[in-house]
Order: C-alpha cells, then structure tokens, then sequence
C-alpha cells in the first residue's frame, strides 16, 4: 500500500507540473500522454480515484477564477459553496481548531538544542507524498514532506540537534495520521508540541481556523491577528509551519490570486489546494 500511494502521487504531481508549465495551452490529452509515457486515460483514473475528479475538473480547482472567487470571501464565512448543499457547508465549516490543540515547548524543553526531549520519529506514506513525523511525548513536534529519506532526518535533526531520536511509530503519530484519511477527522484531538515565538504561535493558531476548502491572503492572517502591517512577517512564521498539513499553511496565497510558494514544493501546494476544493464537491 505505501509504495502504491507513493506512485499514484508521484504520477499526480507530476501531471499537475506538466500542466502548470504548459497552463497557456488548451488541455491536450495526447500531449499528456506523451509526455508522461501513460494514456491520459489511466491518468484520469488516477485523479479519479486520488481527489474524486477527473483531470480536468481538478484543474478548475487550482485556477486563477477559482482562487479569486474564493478569496472574494471571507475564509470565516463558507457562502462560497452552495448554501443549498447542507453537506457541504457542514464539511467546509469544519476547521483543524476544532481537533488540534497546540502546547507551547517550555524553555527547559528546548534547552541546549532540545536535549531534555525524547523524539520518536518514523517515515510514512500519504496521498500527497511522503513524510516523516516526530512526536514528544505530549505531542507532535514536527511532520515534514520529503523527496529524499537523508533530507527528511537532516532536517529533523536540524530542528533538535541534541534531542533523543528514537526510530519508531506511536500512537501520537497514529491518531495525527488519520488527518491524512478520506474522513480527515482524527479520533481523539491532535496536540501539537511546538517551540516557536509568541508571534509564531499567534500566527499557527490563525491557520487552523481556515475551513477546508478556503483560502486567505497574508494579509488576510495580518488582518485577523490585528497586525495589519506585519504581512511580510506573517509571511516568515507561515514559511517557518512545522506541522505541515494539519497546521494548513498551503491554505494562504498571494492577494494575486497566484498560488505562490511553499515550503514543500509549489507543485504539492497545487495539489492539496486541488484535491480539498474536490473534496467539497
């Protein structure tokens, strides 16, 4: 199951880059399979069976129209589904706050590079890739995508130089996962056990109340933490997310309507912004 979740999304992204590149040319199914060596066909399948939307309706959802759209909104208001839809709004209303608490590491914890802390940390596969996770033992402390296994435990070690790094999946890490499921709602609420800065932790917190399926702008975060001026900012603590995913940071684009970067890869952006709008539908 992990190597066939790691192939399908393997073949999603890259679709999803090979139609960013070429996003000024009509949608060319022969093209497509050219390029990817696989009929367009079983490329539709894959999307279909990955985010519930065949390739070009996933396109529409990480459109320049669809993001505007979305953004003429605010992201606290979910009236840009169809209210008729109760489904729908109920879903979109649903927002990480709801199953994530974040615990703020203490000075102690982070003493001489973490060396007071006890990390677990194993290597998983998920519909957007794959990713190492890292718990304490009060909560998650870190959850990474990665391309390449060596990068994902530098940057682990980075974080925590002097931690404990214990190899091994628990059930902190197991619960956290299940946000990563068709139902994305974890059994028990998630804790987060994070270091960072009062501004930081203002900023994170911000995140979890952007609804499934929602967008803001930096602005957007500077405005509701009443720090109209710390856009640029914002944008350094939203850069800084060590929880990727369920600290929704890939849910904040430019005023623009541009997708913009991301800490994991812009082409993954597309794709969790793509295959949550889907999940709406």
């Amino acid at each position: 199951m992990a190597n066939h979740q790691n192939e399908s999304y393997s073949l999603i992204a890259e679709t999803i880059a090979y139609l960013q590149r070429n996003s000024e040319m009509p949608l060319n199914e022969a093209s497509i399979t050219e390029e990817l060596g696989i009929p367009y066909t079983l490329i539709d399948t894959f999307f279909e069976l990955w985010a519930g939307v065949g390739v070009c309706d996933f396109l529409k959802f990480i459109s320049l129209d669809r993001t505007m759209k979305v953004l003429s909104n605010s992201f606290s208001t979910p009236t840009f589904f169809d209210s008729g839809d109760e489904r729908n709004v109920l879903r979109n209303i649903k927002r990480n706050e709801s199953f994530v608490e974040i615990e703020e590491m203490t000075l102690e914890d982070q003493k001489n590079g973490g060396e007071n802390l006890l990390i677990y940390y194993s290597y998983q596969t998920t519909i957007f890739g794959a990713i190492l996770i890292a718990n304490t033992c009060k909560g998650v402390c870190y959850l990474g995508f990665f391309d390449k296994i060596e990068e994902a435990f530098k940057e682990l070690v980075k974080r925590f130089p002097k931690a404990i790094l214990i190899h091994n999946e628990d059930r902190i890490q197991k619960n956290a996962l299940e946000f990563f499921s068709k139902v994305g709602i974890p059994s028990s609420p998630v804790v987060l056990h994070l270091k960072g800065t009062e501004f930081q932790f203002s900023v994170w917190r911000q995140l979890l109340k952007i609804p499934l399926g929602s967008l803001t702008t930096y602005g957007g975060i500077a405005e509701e933490i009443e720090k109209p001026k710390a856009s640029r900012a914002i944008g350094t603590a939203i850069g800084s997310n060590p929880v990727a995913f369920i600290i929704p940071c890939h849910r904040v684009v430019q005023s623009t309507g541009s997708l913009g970067g991301y800490m994991w890869g812009e082409t993954r952006k597309k794709a969790l912004i793509g295959w949550e709008a889907a999940q709406l539908v």
